[in-house]
C-alpha cells in the first residue's frame, strides 16, 4: 500500500464556548441596578410642589390658582349689546414659591391668580385698562387680537 496517501483524521470540532450562568445573572442584576439608580437618581435635586394627593399639610393652600370655570363666557354676557367703555384693573404681583407645572418658581400674578384675568368684550366696546405693576421688576402687557387706536405696537411697557 505505498501508493496510496495516509488519511488523516479530521480535527475534532470545537465545543460551540458557553457563557458560564453566573454571567448572565451578573449581567442582569447590574441592568437592574443601574435602570433602578437612574430612575430614583433624576428626581433628585429638584423641588416638587405637594399635590392634592400628599399626605402633607403644613403648607398653606394654593390661593393662586384661578378657577378654569373662569374662562367659560357666562350665559349672561350679552354678545349683541352697544358699544361701550369696558374698565379693568390688573394689579400685577410676584410670589416666590409658585408651582404652576409642579415645579416651585417665581411666579407673576395678575390680581392675585394665575393664569391672568378672561378680558370679556364685544367687537367696538373701549376698554380701559388700569395697571398697576407693584413688582420688583418691569413688565409689559401684550395684547392679542385688540386694536389699539394711535399705537403702532402691542405692548406697552409698565
Amino acid at each position: 500500500m505505498a501508493g496510496k496517501p495516509e488519511a488523516t483524521p479530521n480535527p475534532p470540532e470545537p465545543k460551540p464556548r458557553r457563557r458560564p450562568l453566573t454571567l448572565w445573572i451578573s449581567l442582569a442584576a447590574s441592568i437592574c441596578i443601574i435602570t433602578l439608580a437612574l430612575g430614583l437618581g433624576l428626581g433628585l435635586g429638584l423641588k416638587h410642589s405637594p399635590t392634592s394627593e400628599s399626605l402633607t399639610t403644613d403648607r398653606t393652600p394654593i390661593t393662586w390658582k384661578r378657577d378654569p370655570n373662569d374662562y367659560v363666557l357666562p350665559p349672561t354676557f350679552d354678545k349683541q349689546a352697544a358699544p361701550t367703555t369696558r374698565t379693568f384693573t390688573f394689579n400685577l404681583t410676584e410670589i416666590q414659591d409658585g408651582a404652576p407645572d409642579g415645579y416651585i418658581r417665581p411666579l407673576l400674578l395678575i390680581n392675585g391668580k394665575f393664569p391672568g384675568p378672561v378680558v370679556e368684550a364685544n367687537e367696538g366696546d373701549r376698554l380701559v385698562v388700569t395697571v398697576n405693576n407693584q413688582m420688583t421688576l418691569p413688565a409689559t402687557i401684550h395684547w392679542h387680537g385688540q386694536y389699539q387706536n394711535g399705537l403702532s405696537f402691542s405692548s406697552l411697557l409698565m
